[in-house]
């Protein structure tokens, strides 16, 4: 830090210990002037979910979260649908790549985005008269070439990233 310049911020910062004793974990908060806590089950780094084993389904919840406010935000019954798939494919399949790239998310959130993409696409965000979906979802998310309006689905987008994350460590052991 004293070359770079770069500075702890107090407010923002904890250290979060597991595997090591509680006196480690209290050494090395003291060294940086930043609490510790010991007991803990979720926190966030960087936007992501970090948790103690395997991510639990709630842990996902956050970015569903998010997901969700944007669609209330935007509002978007001034849309065509043509607009709203623009939103869809550029704003809202987007906001999970980073954690997909990081850990496979459970299927109940894959179902959950697959819900509200949806419920973009065809309601167009506000909790109106409910519309009919006009085409089968598995229809919808196919390629353009098939017939399909090329929406990426979830389960397949954090699969690929998966798979990419795994071929990058097989491919160079030192990463």
């Amino acid at each position: 830090m004293r070359y770079s310049g770069g500075q702890i911020n107090h407010l923002k910062s904890c250290i979060y210990g597991w595997n090591a004793s509680s006196q480690t974990i209290h050494n090395i908060a003291n060294i940086f002037g930043v609490p510790c806590k010991l007991n803990w089950d979720c926190f966030s780094y960087l936007g992501m979910p970090v948790s103690i084993g395997n991510a639990r389904a709630g842990v996902w919840d956050l970015t569903l979260d998010k997901m969700k406010r944007k669609v209330q935000k935007w509002g978007t019954s001034w849309l065509n649908p043509a607009g709203r798939l623009v939103l869809l494919k550029s704003g809202l399949s987007s906001l999970p790549l980073y954690q997909f790239s990081l850990a496979q998310a459970p299927a109940s959130f894959h179902r959950k985005m697959d819900n509200v993409l949806r419920f973009f696409l065809w309601q167009g965000g506000k909790n109106e008269k409910k519309k009919f979906n006009l085409v089968r979802w598995k229809h919808v998310i196919q390629n353009q070439e098939k017939g399909g309006l090329g929406i990426r689905s979830p389960s397949l987008m954090n699969l690929a990233f998966g798979g990419k994350l795994i071929w990058r460590l097989m491919e160079n052991q030192t990463a």
